[in-house]
């Protein structure tokens, strides 16, 4: 079953927008695009899981380097901590992880 990506981006800015809290006047843009890219990745990661294309290892390298990326623009806000950065993502993440992982052949997430 396909992935819906702006129904998971939805979900995670919601989960996201929790722990930015404090930010998220600023934050909002920069979380909703990285969101989007993240579930983007998601369904784009599970298509070629499907498909033979690629393998758990290399699945699971692209949705680091995508975490890494959103980690690396959300820390561009004044203020805002890696660590910050990385509890919104895993919160963002983590919202999503039973559907994720119920529509892909293997646990990504």
């Amino acid at each position: 079953m396909p992935l819906d990506a702006d129904e998971l981006a939805r979900e995670m800015v919601a989960a996201m927008g929790g722990v930015l809290e404090d930010y998220w006047n600023e934050a909002r843009p920069y979380a909703e695009g990285e969101a989007q890219k993240l579930a983007q990745s998601l369904r784009a990661i599970g298509q070629m899981l499907e498909d033979g294309t690629i393998g758990v290892e290399k699945a699971k390298v692209q949705l680091d380097m995508q975490k890494n990326a959103a980690r690396a623009v959300l820390v561009t806000i004044e203020g805002l901590s890696i660590v910050a950065a990385e509890q919104a993502i895993n919160a963002g993440l983590g919202v999503i992880r039973d559907a994720v992982n119920a529509a892909l052949p293997v646990d990504l997430l």
